[in-house]
């Protein structure tokens, strides 16, 4: 396929260099969706129940055709192709085909996935968990994406008039929620509207990033002079900084305020691992404004220098770990940055780093930090101290009085 990227291009193949880090982080195991693995040896068990779904689908609305769907797909095919960023050398019947069928699978199978849809029994993927798992990781890489026109067009298009389906938004939300924490698990459809994202990719991405950010805030942070990342975790405690894991619906819900840094928990699977590298790319390759999953996976890898950082986060609830060791999880973080930039004019978390470098260059909090890990190491040791302190503190009173009795006598 040749390049072939316009303003209006949104679903790339992922570059060589990214793929060398970790190939299968960027393939797709069991579907291919789209054209950029279209005909792969590898997905024929579900190519091959890609009919059944059609038929299903098509068969939902009242007196519809296949060819209606056809047709409503051609009206906007010039659209959809610019869409990718190559140029697609299928000829417009198959690609038409191509992408109905593909579309209308996506479609009947979040329905399936829906608590009140009717499991079929001749239907051996959709209520099997290895095969939804399997499908949900799938759907959410770069180069398997469908753009959104397609699956609204689809979707619109089979509602009779009266209907009381869904909207397309909450469908989604329902099958990819399970990719979040329980915390971000609260569907709200004025906050993630269809309109706002390209594909199922950047849906997703869409659920984890904060609210728009304000334009005067843009401003500022477009004048910062430079960056500062803040220290690994290890040290700021050694400064006196105190780690909490957070309570907010973001994952992106990183603050810092009286002395304390409050990160939200992340869940280190291995399917977690694929969907950041993919938003991650998809980051790297479109024209956002800001790269939110980006700059948060630099602000932990800022966090996380070795496996003794790792193991602080995972004992204070920040960092819940399914996979591998801490050191494992440490180099995840640096090999997640490896051929990502910085953009020091939209950095999403500026104020962490200036905010956190500020309280180190602290000396105070540094030596009460000292004095802590040194002798307040457990409850006794704080009391030991603390009846030291009144000890000396009431000898030291009794000697002033001795000595103030010894000179008016």
């Amino acid at each position: 396929m040749v390049p072939h990227i316009s303003s209006t291009s949104c679903i790339y193949r992922v570059p060589q260099n990214l793929r060398d880090i970790d190939q299968k982080a960027y393939t797709p195991k069991v579907v291919s969706i789209g054209p950029f693995h279209y005909g792969g040896k590898d997905f024929e068990v579900v190519q091959t129940q890609k009919g059944q779904f059609l038929k299903s689908f098509v068969s939902r609305r009242l007196g519809s055709t296949l060819s209606e769907y056809l047709q409503s797909l051609r009206l906007i095919e010039g659209t959809i192709r610019e869409r990718y960023a190559e140029r697609i050398e299928l000829e417009s019947d198959e690609f038409i085909k191509m992408i109905l069928l593909d579309g209308c699978f996506i479609l009947e199978f979040l329905l399936r996935r829906m608590p009140e849809a009717t499991i079929i029994l001749e239907d051996t993927i959709s209520h099997n968990n290895w095969w939804s798992n399997a499908i949900r990781s799938d759907l959410i890489l770069l180069e398997n994406q469908l753009p959104f026109i397609v699956l609204d067009t689809l979707y619109q298009g089979h509602l009779n008039q009266g209907d009381d389906f869904k909207p397309l938004n909450e469908l989604i939300y329902n099958f990819f929620s399970h990719m979040l924490s329980e915390r971000e698990r609260v569907f709200d459809a004025e906050r993630i509207p269809i309109k706002d994202s390209f594909h199922l990719l950047d849906f997703v991405r869409n659920l984890y990033i904060p609210e728009p950010i304000n334009p005067q805030n843009a401003q500022q942070i477009q004048n910062r002079p430079q960056l500062e990342l803040p220290p690994n975790v290890t040290e700021l405690c050694k400064r006196g900084v105190k780690l909490r894991v957070g309570i907010g619906r973001r994952l992106l819900d990183i603050t810092f305020g009286n002395g304390v840094l409050t990160i939200p928990c992340v869940y280190m699977r291995d399917r977690t691992v694929s969907l950041f590298r993919n938003m991650i790319a998809f980051e790297e390759l479109h024209s956002l404004k800001s790269k939110y999953i980006t700059d948060y996976a630099i602000i932990l890898n800022s966090f996380i220098d070795n496996s003794e950082d790792v193991a602080l986060l995972c004992k204070k609830g920040i960092i819940r770990r399914f996979l591998g060791k801490h050191e494992q999880v440490s180099q995840l973080f640096k090999k997640l940055m490896r051929e990502a930039t910085i953009d020091t004019r939209s950095f999403c978390f500026p104020e962490i780093g200036e905010e956190l470098n500020a309280y180190c260059r602290n000396t105070w909090h540094s030596w009460i930090a000292n004095l802590g890990h040194t002798y307040c190491k457990t409850q006794w040791t704080v009391i030991s101290v603390i009846g030291a302190f009144f000890v000396i503190f009431f000898a030291a009173i009794q000697a002033i009085l001795a000595i103030r009795s010894a000179i008016v006598s």
